[in-house]
């Protein structure tokens, strides 16, 4: 395909704010407060000629995911915690942001964020979860947002596939668009809305 135009597929370079690329299956947002990031990253190879859909080879050396939504802090991962993250960086994941679902996994993100350098925070909670949040608890919430490695409003948004009564969703919508608010003072934003494109549309 003579004259074919440049693509890139995949590259992070410094911190924008800005969806990017996309690694690994997952789109890479990066962290908005301006924190370093490593020199010397991959990007794909201009794609021209008669094999313009191959890649470059890719070269661990140069290459990281940045893996924008784990959940490290889960018992699942109680057994082998430890052992796991110290492998991150063998896989190539040199950054990860770890979500909270609640009140009490925002404060075990926040501590993981705290004992690993690579490893940041997002501070929210999921809309299966909001139905008991008190103004005392989003004002918690707000001071979480404060620490210094906490970089993202999530995981918030609406999931009707479980929960179909409508005062519950009525709640998960009021919860959304308080936590949104406090999403635009800290910029980004991990949203859950399973199928719920056209309903969030509101917001």
């Amino acid at each position: 395909m003579k004259g074919a135009p440049a693509v890139s597929s995949c590259f992070l370079s410094k911190i924008s704010g800005k969806i990017i690329g996309k690694t690994a299956g997952r789109y890479a947002i990066l962290v908005q407060k301006q924190y370093p990031m490593p020199a010397g990253l991959y990007a794909a190879e201009p794609l021209r000629g008669r094999h313009w859909h191959r890649k470059k080879k890719r070269d661990r050396n140069k290459t990281m995911i940045f893996d924008t939504h784990a959940h490290y802090d889960d018992e699942a991962f109680g057994e082998d915690r430890g052992a796991l993250i110290a492998s991150l960086a063998e896989q190539g994941i040199g950054r990860v942001v770890n979500v909270a679902a609640d009140l009490a996994s925002v404060s075990t993100s926040l501590t993981l964020a705290q004992q690993y350098p690579f490893i940041y925070a997002a501070v929210g909670v999921h809309p299966s979860n909001v139905q008991e949040l008190t103004e005392r608890d989003y004002e918690w919430l707000e001071e979480k947002l404060a620490a210094p490695k906490a970089v993202a409003v999530g995981e918030i948004g609406l999931d009707y596939y479980w929960d179909k009564e409508p005062d519950v969703q009525a709640r998960q919508r009021e919860s959304f668009s308080r936590q949104l608010q406090l999403a635009k003072s800290w910029i980004s934003l991990s949203s859950s809305t399973p199928e719920m494109r056209q309903r969030t549309r509101w917001m």
